[in-house]
């Protein structure tokens, strides 16, 4: 809400969250941080779907799993968590940052969901390329929310460790 529109167009959050929630959301499922030169260069949150009941917006799109399909199931079916925000630094996007951040989150999710699911607004053009483009993630459909259009995309979570799979440099922690 604080990005002009020239600075929306390399990409935006959705959402406002308070410390509480942010803290809430780190219990249960950890935030993945990406570090260069000892600098915070990324960040990769995650929450639980009871969790996320209480943020209006993503009520909004977990109120949709009963009719949205993914691989032949409805989205209610599988055992999910919500994927996101995610923020790289842009003195670091394009080299490999936001890729090692997502290796990190499945290696450390591994096992435990079957199904990551995200919302990306239609007005964020650069998120949804990478996301579908770098990611692979696959757009399961749309929702509205106060009289916007928001893309909802869905991933398989590996059902085994995949932490040895390399992260091309960046040092990812809890």
């Amino acid at each position: 809400g604080n990005l002009s529109l020239s600075d929306r167009a390399d990409g935006f959050l959705s959402v406002d969250f308070s410390p509480a929630q942010v803290l809430e959301m780190h219990r249960r499922i950890p935030i993945i941080v990406g570090e260069q030169a000892q600098s915070l260069v990324g960040f990769l949150m995650g929450s639980t779907v009871d969790d996320s009941a209480s943020i209006p917006i993503l009520a909004r799109m977990i109120g949709c799993y009963g009719s949205l399909r993914f691989e032949g199931r409805f989205l209610s079916e599988y055992r999910s968590y919500v994927y996101g925000p995610v923020c790289v630094d842009r003195a670091v996007r394009g080299q490999g940052v936001f890729e090692n951040l997502f290796r990190a989150c499945l290696a450390e999710l591994a096992g435990h969901f079957e199904v990551g699911v995200l919302f990306i607004s239609a007005e964020n053009p650069r998120s949804i390329a990478a996301h579908r483009g770098k990611l692979g993630m696959e757009w399961v459909g749309d929702f509205e929310f106060d009289e916007k259009v928001f893309h909802v995309l869905a991933f398989h979570v590996p059902v085994k460790d995949v932490s040895d799979s390399g992260y091309n440099g960046t040092i990812l922690r809890r």
